[in-house]
């Protein structure tokens, strides 16, 4: 079946107008959490960040788009018991897919060891869209987990995004991947919120590379820049949390690292807060929309 005919099919299936619209009040507030390149705590900060914003009261759903290579689970010390491909496949409730770190916190697994996830068919990509614009009017906020880089099945999710959160580390080569990360999205056209995060470096370090990012971004154009929102201290605490499967917040609340997260979630709570305007479109419509384009 060639591309253009998978997407005749998948318009035919679900159409736009058939995907949900739902109103301005009840509309979930979307981050992207997005990295350059692999290993740079995309995961982590995704899901403890997740967590953070449901103690506020609100409800999360954090959804796994590393497809076929999810881990975010982990961090929460969850065990799910379906993926995504409930969803993909059409072989069962959809909501089936959804696990319950607690009343306020639930999350979609994006499966691990399926190569095939990483290149679905227009069909399930369609699927997917639908059953998530679904969700969109069921939480107060939806954290994305991003698979790493700008890849055909990433691009359109923060191409959409009104918020991306861009996570990188001072390694050189992460650092060259987050830059070349935030040309593509210029290149593209994006134009909306893009905060920084750099992940296993102290206050001061943190601050350094931020500049480095801004210096680089005003060469290419002096109106583009990233918001820093903050550091992640290095934890060693993280990996014995992972050992005994159980969240690093919950086991160590006065780490280092677990301090930092909590000032980035009070920041990121506070921008959310303070926007006023919205698109007037679904964010998953907005990213068919921006699939289509591709």
């Amino acid at each position: 079946m060639t591309e253009n005919t998978a997407l005749q099919i998948a318009e035919n299936t679900v159409p736009p107008e058939d995907l949900p619209q739902p109103t301005m009040e009840k509309r979930a507030r979307i981050l992207c959490v997005a990295s350059g390149k692999g290993g740079t705590g995309k995961s982590f900060l995704s899901a403890f960040l997740s967590q953070l914003v449901s103690r506020q009261g609100k409800n999360v759903l954090l959804i796994d788009a590393d497809f076929g290579m999810a881990d975010a689970h982990l961090y929460l010390g969850l065990k799910p018991q379906k993926d995504i491909t409930v969803i993909f496949n059409g072989s069962g409730d959809p909501e089936s897919a959804i696990a319950k770190c607690n009343d306020r916190l639930h999350y979609i697994y994006g499966g691990s060891g399926m190569s095939d996830l990483a290149h679905l068919s227009m069909l399930q990509w369609m699927r997917l869209l639908k059953t998530f614009s679904q969700l969109e009017q069921k939480y107060t906020d939806i954290v994305i987990d991003l698979a790493a880089g700008v890849g055909p099945q990433v691009l359109p999710y923060l191409l959409a995004a009104e918020e991306v959160v861009l996570v990188t580390n001072p390694d050189p080569v992460a650092l060259l991947d987050a830059f070349a990360l935030l040309k593509i999205l210029k290149q593209k056209g994006y134009c909306d919120s893009v905060y920084l995060v750099v992940n296993r470096a102290v206050a001061v370090k943190g601050d350094r590379v931020a500049e480095i990012m801004k210096q680089g971004l005003a060469k290419i154009n002096p109106d583009y820049s990233v918001e820093y929102i903050g550091s992640i201290s290095e934890s060693r605490a993280l990996l014995l949390a992972l050992r005994r499967q159980a969240p690093f917040l919950d086991l160590y609340p006065y780490d280092p690292a677990a301090i930092d997260l909590k000032k980035i979630a009070a920041r990121l709570i506070q921008r959310g807060e303070n926007r006023s305007e919205r698109p007037t479109l679904s964010y998953f419509l907005r990213v068919k929309q921006a699939g289509e384009k591709r």
